[in-house]
């Protein structure tokens, strides 16, 4: 369930490179995957999860190895 105060949640699998400036970005691997977040790389192991705060809501590039739950959240 996703509180009222989120604004268009979106959840998707995906492998392909995400550049997004969200305030909150869930990531969930599948599989082992490296995920590298602006050039720094993060070792997951299957069901390991990953949530970035963007307060200042920079842009910020996020390339996967293999296929991964990306998710962001918005507030109002």
């Amino acid at each position: 369930m996703v509180s009222e105060k989120i604004a268009n949640p979106k959840l998707q699998i995906t492998d392909r490179n995400q550049n997004c400036n969200a305030q909150i970005i869930l990531l969930f691997s599948l599989h082992k995957t490296v995920i590298k977040i602006n050039e720094k790389p993060y070792y997951l192991d299957p069901y390991d999860s990953l949530a970035i705060e963007n307060q200042k809501r920079e842009n910020i590039t996020i390339q996967f190895s293999n296929q991964c739950l990306f998710g962001i959240l918005e507030s109002l």
